[in-house]
């Protein structure tokens, strides 16, 4: 094949939009896992008695 020529940052990014980031801004947040596993644990104790 021949020499392909090497595309600018900014003719993908017109093409392809901008970047997905390195990593959801909530991934890591400990606070947000702890209210889950605190949903969770309400949505268990409150189980209606015809779904037991």
């Amino acid at each position: 094949m021949g020499d392909v020529p090497k595309r600018s940052r900014e003719e993908i990014d017109k093409i392809f939009g901008d970047p997905l980031p390195a990593k959801e801004t909530d991934e890591d947040d400990i606070s947000r896992r702890g209210q889950d596993v605190a949903h969770e644990r309400w949505l268990r104790d409150n189980v209606p008695p015809h779904h037991e």
